[in-house]
């Protein structure tokens, strides 16, 4: 009996072990077979940052020329930052048989992802925990302030481009985003020191942020890397920087709205608001935008 006993367990491990070799050897080619798609799909259920903690911090470390002298380093703080969504992220690598040429694809797309921010501050550096209470450029409501974005989409290849550019921006439905949910001075930009006073606003809200849907040049937005070479893409000029593209039918229909604007005046019931201000069908389309670092 316990020769038989034996037999079995040492036939059912060799089955296990045979088992396990056969799932190691699947190659990609294999795996390709199973799920019928070379590449890795990731999905992402954002909640990163705390509203109350998170702090998102720029230092220039030079400074800049003035009058008295900035020259030394500071910080630009973003308090309170938090970032709630779903994205989905799509990661590819191909090559070409001539050449070869080879690129990496990575495709990020959202159909809603808000961001929260409480205030904003400058400050000298090491900046968190250094500027004083209640010294904020820019103050939000209690809880932050939303700044919501829909349908988005960017493609990005890196190593050789088949797209020709670096990043391809595009919506399925045009974004609109909303600052400030309408109350009087919601959001508030302060002026020199905190007696002064500031600019209020009760929302800002942009519509009609069309980026196209990336079937054509003129439906697309491009993000592209430029160097001090002269390269068609980046304008035909020798302009380094990250340049952004919009496409000649893109951003042609954009709104912009300002509700209960103030100046000076930003308590929570201003004597003499100005109003409201509208703007309607803004034409971007064709425009671009480099951002260039400076010493």
């Amino acid at each position: 009996m316990l020769s038989i006993k034996k037999l079995l367990l040492v036939s059912t491990m060799a089955v296990l072990t045979s088992s396990a070799f056969a799932m190691e050897s699947m190659d990609d080619s294999a795996m390709s077979d199973a799920v019928g798609q070379d590449g890795i799909d990731i999905y992402a259920n954002l909640n990163i940052g705390a509203a109350g903690t998170t702090v998102l911090t720029y230092t220039d470390t030079n400074g800049f020329a003035s009058t008295p002298s900035y020259a030394f380093s500071g910080d630009l703080n973003i308090r309170g930052f938090k970032v709630v969504g779903t994205v989905k992220t799509t990661i590819d690598v191909g090559s070409t048989t001539a050449g070869p040429q080879s690129a990496l694809q990575i495709g990020i797309s959202s159909a809603l992802l808000t961001t929260t921010i409480g205030s904003i501050d400058v400050c000298k550096t090491p900046g968190a925990g250094i500027c004083a209470a209640g010294t904020s450029v820019i103050t939000m409501p209690v809880g932050g302030v939303a700044i919501a974005v829909t349908n988005f989409n960017l493609n990005l290849q890196l190593g050789n481009s088949p797209q020709g550019h670096m990043g391809l921006l595009s919506s399925t439905a045009p974004i609109a985003i909303t600052i400030g949910s309408g109350a009087a001075n919601q959001v508030i930009v302060k002026d020199a020191n905190n007696t002064n006073g500031g600019i209020g606003i009760g929302q800002l809200a942009l519509t009609g942020i069309d980026l196209g849907d990336g079937t054509t040049v003129a439906k697309s937005t491009f993000i592209d890397m430029c160097s001090s070479t002269v390269t068609v893409n980046c304008g035909g000029v020798a302009a380094p920087g990250l340049l952004i593209s919009f496409g000649a039918t893109t951003m042609n229909n954009v709104g912009v709205t300002i509700t209960k604007l103030t100046l000076g005046d930003t308590s929570a019931t201003p004597s003499n608001p100005i109003g409201d201000i509208k703007l309607t069908n803004l034409d971007l389309s064709g425009t671009s935008v480099r951002i260039v670092g400076h010493n």
